[in-house]
């Protein structure tokens, strides 16, 4: 039967057809199913014909009846004899041919889930490292606050002895005992146990430590016009810690292994110990410094110390390294800005008025101390 718009073409397989069927055209003729071969015709009534969808994710459309010899079935594959089926089939097949469209319509939509699904997974690794670049700070940020103080002290402790066989400390004196005695007002309810120090180096420089440890330079203090001028220096290290900036920037550049070193016992200092000069000359980003910087000022406020002073010394800074000052003799650690002394004047401006009371130091003897360090 020469094929034309009204015929399709399938595979006829059932009683004395080799396995693997045989090609037939076929038509309507009315409610009659023709099926035609090289050697065989066939006329089957559409009220004897069972339907379903059948094939790999139910593609294909298959026809079955029971011809009293055995049973038959015929497979249309490809979709334009399946339209030609559906075209020229009679009403009585309507409701057979619904539930067989709608199984291969449902099968065609779980396929699609599936391979995306699929795709998905075989995209997974590639997603999570797009994300975590994109969310790295989020990231460290959420790892650095899940870590337990006794962790964070420990890198600290470890990071401490390393500075401690670099350069002098010192633990004891005018100038530690200010250090220390401003200090302590300005992490009132702290979890972390606070350690401070002074190095005997010329920088105008000062760095906080996880887990509380901050180290104020002799430079720093000389350069400092005031107790209040320190405290200033002081609140905004403080804040630091308490924010836990330095553990997120380790985590965020070292990696969480350098947490993992911490958690398994490697206090030794062979990971920890080679990010200590990282630690000690760390920037912070302009967002931790700027939220450093408020958080300072409300801790100044608190412990009864005027937070113009911080303004003060960073404005003062923040001109010297706009002359071009060197960026280690200046809180190389600090990169000063206009925006963040126009935020701090626009924050302190807005506090409500307030008599402050001098700190009760002996700054004449603090900077007698570290001035007599000057040939360090």
């Amino acid at each position: 039967m020469p094929p034309d718009d009204m015929s399709f073409r399938g595979r006829l397989f059932g009683p004395g057809i080799a396995g693997g069927g045989i090609p037939v055209s076929g038509r309507w003729r009315g409610d009659v199913l023709h099926l035609q071969g090289a050697d065989l015709e066939y006329d089957i009534p559409a009220a004897t014909l069972g339907m379903r969808a059948a094939g790999f994710n139910l593609q294909q459309t298959g026809i079955h009846w029971n011809a009293g010899t055995g049973e038959f079935a015929f497979f249309l594959d490809q979709p334009a004899d399946q339209a030609a089926f559906v075209s020229g089939a009679p009403v009585s097949l309507a409701t057979l041919l619904a539930k067989s469209n709608g199984m291969r319509n449902g099968m065609r939509r779980r396929f699609g889930l599936g391979a995306a699904a699929v795709l998905l997974y075989l995209l997974l690794p590639v997603i999570a490292i797009f994300v975590f670049f994109l969310n790295t700070d989020a990231i460290a940020q959420w790892a650095a606050d899940r870590v337990p103080v006794k962790y964070e002290e420990k890198i600290g402790t470890v990071v401490l002895n390393q500075i401690k066989s670099e350069q002098k400390l010192i633990d004891r004196g005018p100038a530690v005992d200010a250090v220390r005695q401003i200090g302590s007002r300005l992490h009132p309810g702290s979890r972390y146990t606070y350690r401070w120090f002074v190095a005997e180096n010329n920088d105008v420089n000062a760095f906080a430590l996880p887990g509380g440890v901050v180290v104020v330079h002799a430079g720093l203090i000389r350069e400092a016009g005031s107790a209040g001028e320190l405290a200033g220096v002081l609140a905004h290290e403080v804040a630091h810690v308490e924010q836990r900036h330095a553990l997120k920037n380790l985590v965020k550049n070292a990696g969480f292994g350098i947490l993992l070193s911490v958690a398994f016992g490697d206090l030794s200092g062979s990971t920890i110990a080679a990010w200590s000069g990282y630690l000690t000359q760390m920037k912070f980003s302009r967002d931790a410094e700027m939220d450093a910087d408020r958080d300072g000022v409300k801790r100044m406020v608190a412990a009864g110390i005027d937070p113009h002073a911080m303004l003060s010394f960073f404005s003062k800074m923040a001109e010297k390294e706009g002359k071009g000052a060197s960026a280690m003799s200046v809180l190389a650690t600090h990169p000063s800005s206009q925006e963040r002394m126009l935020a701090l004047q626009e924050l302190i401006r807005s506090l409500p008025p307030a008599n402050y009371a001098p700190l009760p130091v002996d700054w004449a003897s603090v900077k007698s101390a570290v001035s007599a360090k000057s040939a360090m």
